[in-house]
């Protein structure tokens, strides 16, 4: 194995509101110190969920991991 994808959802469902999607494609050996404070997204703030999603999104223009999210 040499990645690990996890993905999530938040919503009512498509009859009450939006559903947000994301799914992550990480290396078995990725060292989550590149993003720091990653964890339960219901326990971190909006201001550090920012910062983590920038932080992401620069790994993943230097190719070390990917994801993708959607609002339906």
């Amino acid at each position: 194995m040499t990645h690990v994808v996890g993905v999530d959802e938040a919503g009512r469902g498509p009859l009450a509101g939006p559903v947000a999607v994301g799914v992550a494609l990480v290396p078995v050996d990725f060292d989550w110190t590149l993003i720091p404070g990653v964890g339960d997204s219901k326990k971190v703030s909006a201001e550090n969920r920012e910062a983590i999603f920038r932080r992401a999104t620069r790994l993943r223009r230097e190719g070390i991991l990917n994801f993708a999210t959607a609002l339906i």
